[in-house]
């Protein structure tokens, strides 16, 4: 296996103190502050029994760990979910003067999955419900995720639960007592498998409001693993019905290390955050204290393109233009080599095919080329290709072809962070993360083709490493 040095982490990705991190939980803006719960194992890198991860912050960049939220017990571990601030305290579990934070997770252990409450008046300490479950299990194995949401025509709180191949939702008065209303799938549906970590949101395009539903599979590996797709349709306030057929799944990141995106509850749009790893490596990777990381938070929306309506992200906050204090090297020669700083922003303005290499002393590089075909291609065969096991004959994790529809002129912008990247191309049309792992940083990048590069050096930038 690859080795990379112990103390090498990305800089605004968030990762653990140590142990076991996957699926973020519970995303939810509360007094003042971003809160992230994420399924967590504090005493290994490696899965084990499920404890919830707290950690806050001001600016998502700068992160706090705080004590774990929800741990094992004799009941079972707590798999994902979602939390909301139940500021008009409809729940009663408060007080007015100080409304709670709830909690909804899916305890897991010898009994049926089903759906409980962990609720606090402080947002750090956290107390069970006397009436869990609030959704019992309907007789089926997968059962979980609970996703609650508020819709502002019917005024009713929603929850949305992954049921094996489909989707359930339920509605609520007062967030603790539940109702069935209906369920979206399996038909519409062109990816096998379990669901998980279902989402739903309204996004408006054009001037009319869409309904948006994400659900994460659990591929096979040499489909390139798990992935999250999307349906676009309307909400009736009983269940989903997809408007906007497909042929094939839509991906919300047609990379290989986006998992379990969900939103934050208490902002004013849809901002997602996603496991940035890949099941069938996520043990292998070259890390000592910590296994697993978040993506870099997505604001996402709704754009009509030539293939029907597509969600566009953008980073949020876009570290790019957090500072300009920092310096900023343009090259704009084809075959030039020039040193590179990690962590960085680099934005590339293109006319054709061009590639753009990242590489280190050790042989290893990884690049992102726009073909001839008008395929945008990130390839990290030569990146320690090594620790992303299990390798298969036709490199599916080593390369991610992306066919684009537009003109051959190309803007993009690549977050540079020591061990991952992560790509925006075509207005957030095309939105990737990758990990790239290397035995040492990628220090030197190179330019070939109908390319003008600028990279924004942020190793020094006080806003970033503060």
């Amino acid at each position: 296996m690859a080795t990379v040095e112990p103390d090498i982490r990305p800089v605004y990705h968030f990762t653990p103190r140590q142990g076991w991190i996957n699926d973020p939980n519970g995303l939810v803006y509360f007094k003042g502050q971003y809160h992230l719960f994420a399924q967590h194992y504090p005493h290994d890198v490696r899965w084990g029994p499920m404890h919830w991860l707290h950690a806050v912050s001001d600016d998502l960049i700068h992160w706090q760990e705080l004590p774990i939220a929800l741990a094992p017990d004799a009941d079972g571990m707590f798999f994902s979910g979602s939390a909301w601030y139940d500021a008009d305290n409809r729940s009663g579990l408060g007080t007015v003067e100080n409304p709670p934070l709830l909690l909804f997770y899916t305890l897991a252990g010898d009994r049926p999955q089903s759906q409980h409450i962990a609720w606090s008046s402080d947002g750090i300490h956290f107390q069970y419900d006397n009436q869990n479950p609030v959704v019992e299990n309907p007789g089926i194995i997968d059962f979980r995720d609970p996703k609650v949401f508020f819709d502002p025509k019917g005024k009713r709180f929603h929850m949305v639960v992954a049921a094996g191949n489909h989707v359930e939702f339920f509605v609520s008065d007062n967030l603790r007592s539940w109702s069935y209303t209906g369920q979206f799938g399996p038909e519409g549906n062109h990816c096998p498998g379990v669901w998980e970590c279902p989402d739903l949101f309204p996004l408006e395009c054009e001037g009319r409001t869409y309904w948006v539903l994400l659900v994460s599979h659990i591929r096979p590996r040499e489909s390139g693993g798990p992935k999250t797709q999307y349906f676009v349709g309307q909400f009736d306030g009983r269940s989903f019905q997809c408007t906007q057929p497909e042929a094939a799944p839509v991906w919300l990141d047609p990379g290989l290390d986006n998992y379990a995106a969900v939103s934050f509850s208490g902002v004013p749009f849809p901002l997602v955050i996603g496991w940035g790893s890949n099941w069938d490596y996520a043990t292998s990777l070259p890390t000592q204290h910590y296994k697993g990381q978040m993506t870099y938070p997505r604001a996402l929306r709704l754009l009509a393109t030539s293939q029907g309506l597509r969600l566009a992200a953008s980073p949020w906050p876009d570290l790019s233009r957090l500072s300009s204090a920092q310096p900023t090297l343009v090259i704009d020669q084809p075959g030039t080599t020039s040193a590179l700083a990690n962590p960085a922003v680099i934005r590339i303005q293109a006319q054709g095919a061009f590639q753009v290499r990242l590489s280190n002393d050790c042989d290893e590089h990884w690049s992102i080329q726009l073909s001839d075909d008008n395929e945008l291609i990130l390839d990290r065969q030569f990146a320690t290709k090594d620790i992303f096991w299990p390798e298969t004959p036709d490199d599916v994790f080593s390369r991610v072809r992306i066919s684009r529809t537009s003109s051959p002129s190309c803007s993009l912008t690549l977050f540079l962070d020591r061990t991952n990247i992560e790509v925006f191309a075509d207005d957030g049309l095309i939105a990737c993360h990758q990990l790239l792992f290397a035995r040492q940083p990628y220090d030197q990048l190179l330019v070939e083709g109908e390319a003008t590069v600028t990279v924004k050096d942020l190793t020094g930038d006080a806003i970033i490493l503060d």
